[in-house]
């Protein structure tokens, strides 16, 4: 999952701290979760969920602004070789034209402007996104995760699974266009204990008016958060041959590798934040 960069500075040269404190120079890290959809009925992938983590590197609060795939004129650093190419944002001029949404950056801005970025970054719209959600938000963002959502069940299910409150019944199945009904719903209620398929759907279900894009995405949050609070030591430990296996298949990420111990301190952190 991690890379080889240096443990104490960024992709950018930014120092964060020292041996002492990992985190000395860095009060708050911006990480960028990404959630990639590229089943086998689709062209590339499509990151349908964009969650910006805002962790406080002291205390491990975390803010998470959730950003909606249908996100037009997408803008870039200015003076950057992208707001070059794209001087009024990622947008063909064409209103709601799908293919310039927030969603489509992943897969376009490699292919549109493959020399806009340093051949150095292995994972080029992952960067695009880390560069156009950052300047967005006005934050620098300094990682990125990916998950593969194809595997997001096998690591669910690695994990034990996760608690939620479900506040309302949630399809799973189904498609507004065309009317087709869910095959079923996950019922309301708190505590809701749920194994990789069923959180899946809980994450991206979506029928009708009453659970469209903006409901989905607070279902995300909670996810998120369910997660962070389930991957516990004990829980970790437990099921670590099968997490190491999922997160090899589904999760890629541009955080060194030399910094995972500094990273797996301040998870257990955010845990304890609010």
């Amino acid at each position: 999952v991690f890379g080889e960069e240096s443990a104490t500075v960024d992709t950018q040269g930014e120092s964060f701290g020292n041996a002492i404190d990992p985190w000395a120079n860095k009060p708050r890290l911006n990480v960028l979760v990404l959630g990639g959809d590229a089943g086998a009925d689709r062209t590339g992938t499509r990151t349908d969920t964009v969650i910006l983590a805002s962790i406080d590197t002291k205390s491990g609060d975390t803010v998470l602004f959730s950003l909606p795939r249908q996100t037009q004129r997408i803008p870039f650093p200015p003076g950057s070789a992208l707001a070059e190419r794209f001087p009024r944002g990622f947008t063909s001029g064409i209103t709601n034209d799908q293919d310039y949404n927030l969603n489509a950056i992943y897969d376009s801005i490699p292919q549109m402007a493959p020399d806009a970025l340093p051949d150095t970054v292995e994972d080029k719209g992952a960067e695009a996104l880390k560069l156009g959600v950052g300047t967005a938000l006005g934050l620098k963002v300094d990682y990125y995760a990916m998950v593969n959502m194809d595997g997001f069940v096998e690591f669910v299910n690695a994990l034990g699974g996760i608690t939620v409150n479900i506040n309302r019944p949630v399809p799973v199945g189904g498609r507004t266009t065309g009317d087709v009904p869910p095959d079923r719903w996950l019922p309301p209620g708190p505590n809701q204990h749920l194994n990789g398929e069923d959180a899946l759907w809980f994450a991206r279900g979506r029928y009708g008016i009453a659970t469209g894009d903006y409901d989905r995405m607070a279902r995300q949050r909670c996810v998120v958060q369910a997660v962070v609070k389930q991957a516990n030591p004990t829980t970790v430990v437990a099921n670590y041959e099968a997490l190491s296996k999922a997160g090899r298949d589904i999760v890629s990420s541009d955080v060194p590798n030399r910094r995972l111990p500094a990273m797996v301190a301040l998870a257990l952190r955010v845990q304890q934040g609010a």
